[in-house]
């Protein structure tokens, strides 16, 4: 569920089973190509594109990531550090599976000469 202020909630769905459920037994989607994600690609501090399998899925496709409304762009920009899910959804309404990645803080390695501890001066001189 999505809650969007002044819209109330929205239902997030990107699954196999609750589309097949609102399809009638004539109209049955055919989930045999759907898109698949193969990575989440690392393009600057924050920003990630996400990377689909070729020739999987019909285009043009559209993202969502952590069940945000789905868009046409792939790169996804300004994430916050953290655990993060994405979907991708095709033309043909089909859904990818879910795909998890984090997006990790970088470490922070200070040079030798930098000390963490600073010395406490026995005395003080005042001139």
């Amino acid at each position: 569920m999505l809650l969007i202020p002044g819209f109330g909630i929205l239902a997030f769905s990107c699954s196999k089973d609750n589309d097949e459920k609102r399809e009638s037994p004539g109209n049955h989607r055919d989930y045999s190509n759907p898109p698949v994600i193969i990575a989440v690609d690392s393009l600057n501090l924050r920003v990630y594109k996400i990377v689909s399998l070729p020739r999987s899925g019909t285009p043009p496709f559209t993202y969502s990531i952590d069940s945000l409304p789905f868009d046409n762009n792939p790169v996804k920009d300004n994430l916050r550090f953290g655990s993060h899910f994405v979907y991708i959804k095709d033309a043909a309404g089909h859904c990818s599976e879910r795909f998890d990645f984090a997006v990790i803080p970088p470490t922070i390695n200070l040079p030798p000469y930098f000390s963490v501890e600073m010395p406490i001066p026995d005395s003080i001189t005042v001139w």
